[in-house]
């Protein structure tokens, strides 16, 4: 669940500070990583890679707050 703070002063993200580093959402294989890709740049506007590393294949991005959001699917989980 995310909620808004009324009382937040208007500060812009900084993932330095404590509190929220970034936002990930599991998807289960590679190919739906790779589906998403194509529909994320049409809205960032700015071409988006998708990363292979040892455990994981991500996508990452920012939202208009400048928080990292992450679409990742383990390695593990997608045989």
């Amino acid at each position: 669940m995310l909620a808004q703070v009324a009382d937040n002063p208007g500060e812009p993200f900084d993932e330095r500070r404590a509190g929220l580093d970034h936002v990930n959402f599991a998807v289960e294989t590679q190919a739906d990583v790779l589906a998403i890709a194509p529909r994320a740049e049409s809205r960032v506007g700015e071409p988006v890679s998708v990363k292979e590393v040892a455990s994981a294949v991500l996508l990452t991005l920012r939202d208009p707050d400048n928080i990292a959001v992450e679409i990742c699917c383990s390695k593990a989980e997608s045989g």
